[in-house]
């Protein structure tokens, strides 16, 4: 929930504070893992976001490389991640018991879990 708190009313910045890197610091405080440090800084434009995610296969793509599977979106859990549509784009979110928390311009925004197009989990 520290993450979630301080995402509430932090600014989105590309490459510092993203969809991307706001799921990803919520997977490494669940899981223990490492999945922002891999990503931070490497880009800082939307074009450099899309790039990335291109390469990598799409959001799907960058998922399964870091060890999440994807499950029907009834089953989503506090702390899965989601993929969703944000001003025309895939973007992730977190799941946050019936709704699905992602960086927005002014901060975090909650989204209904029924906007989910796919639910990962690790």
């Amino acid at each position: 929930m520290a993450v979630v708190d301080d995402a509430i009313n932090r600014p989105f910045v590309w490459g510092d504070h993203d969809c991307s890197l706001f799921a990803a610091r919520c997977a490494d405080a669940v899981h223990g893992t490492k999945i922002e440090a891999k990503h931070a800084g490497r880009y800082k434009t939307a074009r450099g976001a899309a790039g990335r995610v291109k390469r990598a296969g799409g959001m799907s793509g960058l998922l399964e490389a870091e060890g999440f599977t994807s499950k029907h979106q009834n089953f989503a859990q506090r702390g899965d991640l989601a993929i969703i549509d944000q001003d025309g784009r895939e973007a992730l979110g977190v799941v946050l018991g019936g709704q699905i928390g992602a960086a927005g311009v002014d901060g975090l925004v909650m989204i209904p879990i029924s906007a989910a197009k796919e639910v990962w989990a690790k």
